[in-house]
């Protein structure tokens, strides 16, 4: 099977589980034999796949990461104004270069992690006409260390 997966962190830009989760992921797929792109923004280190099956594709560039520390008083809430349009861009990117590399070999299934990355699956399944898989990692606001009141 040929999998397009799109995922904001991969190692070594790692934030949290969602980073994690992604590794252990593709490199179990990769191990039964499964091919998977993945896509992410431009993370500015080296990147070295787990696998051969496994092909790190960067995106566009983003100088935002998503988990900042935020606690429940403000503090450190900076994301800066552009946050949520360089998600959108990281969207657009990463949904034209899945329909571009499935015109020279076709994928078989769409697997998104995350609100982060939503938009491009969405609009990547209309694009190529494939199953998309989403898989959201947490409800809790911004992926703080305990709970919110």
């Amino acid at each position: 099977m040929r999998i397009a997966m799109l995922g904001w962190e991969f190692p070594p830009f790692i934030s949290g589980g969602l980073g994690v989760h992604c590794f252990e992921l593709t490199k179990a797929l990769a191990a039964k034999g499964h091919s998977i792109d993945f896509f992410m923004p431009v993370s500015g280190k080296v990147l070295v796949s787990p696998h051969p099956n496994i092909r790190l594709i960067e995106t566009s560039p983003s100088v935002l990461r998503p988990y900042l520390i935020f606690n429940k008083k403000g503090k450190l809430a900076n994301y800066g104004e552009g946050l949520i349009r360089a998600v959108e861009v990281y969207n657009e990117q990463a949904a034209m270069m899945v329909g571009e590399e499935h015109k020279e070999i076709p994928y078989d299934v769409i697997h998104c992690h995350d609100w982060l990355t939503a938009p491009g699956g969405s609009r990547v399944r209309r694009l190529i006409l494939r199953p998309l898989v989403q898989t959201f990692h947490s409800c809790e606001f911004d992926r703080t260390s305990s709970p919110w009141d």
